[in-house]
């Protein structure tokens, strides 16, 4: 594959690419306000739970035995009160995500044990999935998984306990104070895992008009025509439409700011090169994907994979254009038919 680069050419692109994504969240020193309000406003995160400070932490989890598996995170950090988060981007649904959060939380999980010291220090840990597909053919953008106690009804099969300690709160038994304490105890530990898949490829006007704001800006093409350190002076700010008229004013600044630092992103002649050999790294994958369906046409088994090439071929088109490609190495690269490129390069 012929190699080009974008220093000059316009660049189009949104936040649910792995390199833009971590140049806004993931910098050391630079980016953990945007990313703790960012949390605080899509995630719902108010009183004792709102993230007022965040410390980055390893994204790399070693096996805890030779023959286990290396465990490489997209983005992991702290807040005040010694939660971790672990924020995971995905753009395709190549195995199960519920799967692969259970098994980050074990692992991070237990990273957090020295010897000897006992479960009750252990800590909280969210996974955040921002998934660029959808899970559950609804609705809901946004879902939260807890732990809970349920059971096993004869009637009326598994049915949840109430397990708040409100619920027990008698004052009349006289071993009252250390029952109190086991059951907050459990509940403490129901509350060590919580995972929010969002699914942003759905609709989000069910949403609050910040959490709207947010993942809108989140999974919106922005068009940067300039390619230089001066560039900043001459992109358009952010198109209203994505800013809901009812969010907040804290909000209407988080955009501001992160809009700021978007373009400073795409100023940067590495930071465009390296997007840009991400996305043609995920070219590369369709392209095997292209080939599996040459091959599976050969074997009779061409339908589905033609249904996947037809899906696939316009937004690989889209992104080969916004990065400068010409028509030719479009072609080429692709491999397009003659009907696909009637079919798409009009």
């Amino acid at each position: 594959m012929a190699r080009f680069y974008t220093d000059q050419k316009p660049l189009s692109f949104n936040l649910t690419y792995d390199v833009p994504f971590k140049f806004m969240f993931a910098q050391q020193g630079e980016t953990e306000s945007l990313l703790a309000r960012f949390l605080n406003y899509v995630l719902v995160l108010k009183g004792e739970h709102e993230i007022i400070k965040l410390e980055y932490q390893n994204v790399e989890i070693p096996p805890g035995s030779m023959k286990g598996r290396r465990l490489i995170l997209d983005l992991k950090v702290t807040d005040q009160g010694g939660k971790t988060y672990n924020i995971e981007l995905q753009r395709e649904d190549r195995a199960s995500i519920m799967s692969r959060a259970l098994f980050q939380y074990s692992r991070i999980t237990g990273e957090q044990l020295e010897k000897n010291q006992g479960f009750d220090s252990l800590k909280p840990v969210v996974i955040v999935l921002l998934c660029n597909y959808p899970t559950y053919p609804d609705t809901e953008a946004i879902r939260l998984f807890r732990l809970m106690p349920v059971s096993l009804n004869k009637t009326n099969g598994q049915e949840t306990l109430p397990y708040l300690i409100t619920h027990f709160d008698t004052g009349n038994n006289i071993g009252y104070p250390q029952f109190k304490r086991r059951i907050q105890r459990a509940a403490d530990s129901l509350n060590l895992l919580q995972i929010y898949l969002v699914e942003l490829t759905k609709n989000f006007k069910e949403l609050s008009p910040d959490q709207q704001t947010c993942l809108t800006y989140l999974t919106t093409d922005f068009f940067f025509e300039q390619g230089d350190q001066n560039m900043n002076q001459n992109t358009p700010k952010v198109s209203q439409d994505v800013v809901h008229e009812q969010a907040s004013s804290e909000v209407k600044k988080w955009i501001e700011e992160a809009h700021a630092r978007l373009e400073y992103f795409a100023g940067q002649p590495d930071q465009r090169e390296a997007y840009e050999q991400e996305f043609l790294n995920i070219l590369d994958h369709n392209t095997a994907a292209n080939f599996n369906y040459n091959e599976g046409k050969a074997e009779g088994k061409a339908e589905g994979k033609a249904e996947e090439r037809a899906t696939l071929l316009p937004f690989s088109i889209q992104g080969l254009q916004a990065l400068g490609m010409s028509t030719e190495d479009i072609i080429k690269t692709l491999q397009l038919t003659p009907q696909e490129q009637a079919l798409y390069l009009k």
